[in-house]
């Protein structure tokens, strides 16, 4: 499955770019929680990225931020609040804190893609690494065959490809965290088969050369019309966006694309 997966992350001769909504629909739900998927799918979304770290208990949960301030105003870190305080967290509008279990199963029975981003300002990486592998033994088929894992730290990345060797992986890049030496450095350790760069940064010749190292290549966080445009006139493979169905409509002139 993990081949099938591949093909549908590469973008197919004739198709627009597959458009990812970004922690789900962000604007029209709090991020990163179930609803926020749902509403990102039944906008057509193909996929969601959401962003995944441990909290106090060591189950994996859905949140960006290291701490709860930004999204519930709450100073406290999610690494030291176990899931038992974690899961009555009202992050607006009623809507909890997700375990990364359920958005899988959310995501699995649309039939629709998930994008993992492991959070590396995490305690322990190792600790990290080693839940995502146990988490993974005990998923349905149907739930991993439809996810990949991105990161922006390399060693992370490296990491993670010799816990989890099954679900695709992808380096995320951009002006703050550049990518270690395009050529040798990317290609010998970390043998990733995805890039995910920032939007400004995706260069028709980089473009070419990751996909001639048979790369996806899925860029970020565009919500303008016009730049997913030129994104997809360059060749790009996906888009994350905060506006799913905005870019979406753009894209594919309102019709729906199977997945």
């Amino acid at each position: 499955m993990r081949a099938v997966l591949l093909e549908r992350l590469r973008r197919r001769a004739g198709e627009p770019p597959r458009v990812y909504a970004h922690r789900g629909a962000c604007r029209k739900a709090p991020e990163n929680t179930l609803r926020a998927i749902e509403i990102a799918l039944d906008e057509s979304a193909d996929g969601v990225e959401i962003d995944v770290r441990p909290c106090g208990s060591g189950e994996l949960v859905l949140a960006h931020d290291p701490d709860l301030w930004r999204v519930a105003g709450l100073p406290r870190a999610v690494h030291e609040t176990p899931w038992s305080v974690l899961r009555r967290v009202d992050l607006g509008g009623g809507e909890r804190v997700a375990l990364l279990e359920d958005a899988m199963s959310l995501v699995a029975a649309r039939d629709a893609l998930l994008n993992v981003e492991v959070k590396a300002d995490v305690p322990s990486r190792l600790e990290l690494v080693r839940a995502l592998r146990r988490l993974w033994e005990r998923l349905e088929p149907r739930a991993r065959d439809r996810c990949w894992l991105s990161t922006f730290d390399p060693i992370l990345c490296v990491a993670l490809r010799r816990a989890l060797p099954e679900p695709p992986c992808a380096l995320l890049f951009d002006e703050a965290h550049p990518i270690p030496r395009v050529g040798r450095w990317l290609d010998v350790p970390l043998r990733t088969e995805g890039v995910h760069p920032r939007a400004p940064l995706v260069r028709a010749r980089d473009l070419r050369r990751w996909h001639r190292a048979g790369r996806f290549v899925v860029t970020w966080t565009v919500d303008d019309p016009d730049e997913a445009s030129r994104l997809a006139s360059l060749g790009v493979d996906g888009i994350i966006t905060d506006e799913p169905g905005r870019i979406r409509a753009a894209l594919h002139d309102g019709s729906p694309l199977a997945h």
